[in-house]
């Protein structure tokens, strides 16, 4: 069985601003629809997340609602919690292993090449 909670987030000023925390589904839809209303507020987004408590997994989904005065607005930054942690993470150790990796051959190549050797093929 799970847990779910319904966070509603705001966009103010190109930034995202946590407004409420709701357990109940339509009780955060309902605040979302008042605030996307708001004319400071650029846009909406209601992050629904679940919680099973056998597995201790948290699950998260995110519904965003568009606002009149700003079409393109922004995402929210990702739920460190969610599987795409997990890529975002794997990414970066990719990324490091190859920039280590080539900064390393760039090193040896300078000693060989300061030691004053020649590469015979």
């Amino acid at each position: 069985m799970g847990k779910h909670t319904f966070e509603i987030h705001s966009l103010h000023q190109g930034r995202w601003k946590f407004e409420a925390t709701c357990d109940n589904r339509e009780a955060a839809f309902d605040l979302a629809r008042e605030l996307v209303e708001s004319p400071e507020k650029e846009s909406v987004c209601v992050v629904a997340k679940t919680h099973d408590v056998d597995t201790g997994k948290t699950t998260t989904r995110t519904d965003f609602f568009g606002s009149a005065h700003s079409s393109d607005a922004p995402a929210p930054a990702k739920d460190e919690d969610g599987p795409q942690s997990y890529e975002q993470f794997f990414r970066y150790v990719a990324l490091l292993v190859l920039a280590v990796g080539g900064f390393a051959l760039i090193v040896l190549a300078a000693i060989f090449l300061l030691s004053g050797q020649t590469i015979r093929l």
